[in-house]
């Protein structure tokens, strides 16, 4: 039976070729639209998802007030972060995320890295915790996630970067000299994060090295000041604990022992780590310039595709249909 029907179907198609063609070239180019559309909103979607502990992740932005003007963003002072587990129960995890490009080198000192042609200038480097492993999903391929950054200059970099600079093999033990400032000893190499993640980093140096590269003034100054705010804070809650308390503690810790201006100018918001892609366009710093609002046009965009595509092909069906009614009267 089957195979008469892909008879009677094979005929008609070779009978009104030009009809045929238009229509279910039509329905199929609509359909794939739709497709790829959808496609691309559930990536964006799914932005940041990967991470174990997605739900429990939140970043602190800074909300700056200054005369009528209100700016949100996405770095706060390093000294908020001092003690936040102590001083707020629910909150499990800390992380920094400073951020500080300069030239990488492979070896001990920068005449090696000279012979071996191994020194680029780099942008993604990061001055983070050891909590950062904690709060963020990441696969080790070589290196101890647990202790990676406990020690001052120790560096975890990305397979990708291991092999740019010391080729095949395990790097671990292995030198990185920072702007001719610091001597970085390989203590793990992790996976490249995937595409869908907003945090994308190269190089993660433990934060405790910010003040050996920077002057002692500045390290200082970085260390202790309320209204500077140089660096990404992400906290990971324990489960069932209400982000809403969190922040209303944060803000209670800032008024208690932040400056008298940051008192008076500053605010701190929780933001989920799930938002920070489609939620957080206003953000300053902010890594994502996304919005939902064009999700939701993109979707529309995709049903209306398949709709017009979908209305032409049963137009076009109906019409041939009535055409061989009108053979069949005669």
């Amino acid at each position: 039976m089957f195979k008469n029907y892909l008879k009677i179907a094979s005929r008609y198609f070779w009978r009104n070729k030009t009809s045929s063609i238009i229509s279910v070239t039509g329905l199929a180019v609509g359909m794939a639209c739709c497709m790829l559309i959808l496609i691309h909103v559930k990536d964006e979607l799914g932005y940041n998802r990967f991470n174990v502990n997605h739900d429990h992740v939140y970043r602190i932005n800074w909300l700056s007030k200054n005369n009528s003007q209100t700016a949100v963003y996405s770095a706060t002072p390093v000294i908020l972060s001092q003690g936040i587990k102590s001083i707020i129960p629910g909150v499990a995890r800390v992380v920094k995320l400073f951020p500080r490009s300069g030239q990488m080198e492979a070896g001990n000192n920068p005449k090696d890295a000279a012979v071996n042609a191994k020194r680029f200038q780099e942008q993604n480097i990061f001055f983070v915790d050891q909590d950062m492993f904690s709060i963020f999903t990441m696969p080790f391929i070589y290196g101890d996630k647990n202790s990676a950054l406990n020690n001052p200059n120790s560096v975890v970099i990305t397979d990708e970067m291991a092999a740019k600079y010391f080729g095949p093999g395990n790097p671990v033990g292995k030198s990185l000299f920072y702007d001719n400032k610091a001597l970085l000893q390989v203590t793990a190499v992790v996976k490249k994060m995937p595409d869908n993640s907003d945090i994308k980093f190269d190089f993660l140096v433990s934060f405790a090295t910010i003040y050996d590269v920077e002057t002692p003034l500045f390290g200082n100054f970085i260390k202790t000041d309320w209204t500077f705010n140089p660096s990404d804070t992400w906290i990971l809650l324990k489960p069932g604990v209400n982000p809403a308390n969190v922040e209303a503690a944060l803000n209670q810790h800032l008024y208690t022992d932040g400056s008298a201006r940051a008192r008076q100018m500053n605010k701190v918001i929780l933001q989920p780590l799930n938002d920070i892609h489609l939620h957080a366009a206003s953000v300053i710093g902010n890594a994502s310039s996304s919005d939902i609002t064009f999700m939701y046009v993109f979707a529309g965009v995709a049903f209306l595709i398949l709709l017009i595509a979908n209305v032409n092909f049963i137009n076009l069906s109906i019409a041939r249909s009535i055409n061989r009614v009108k053979e069949i009267g005669n």
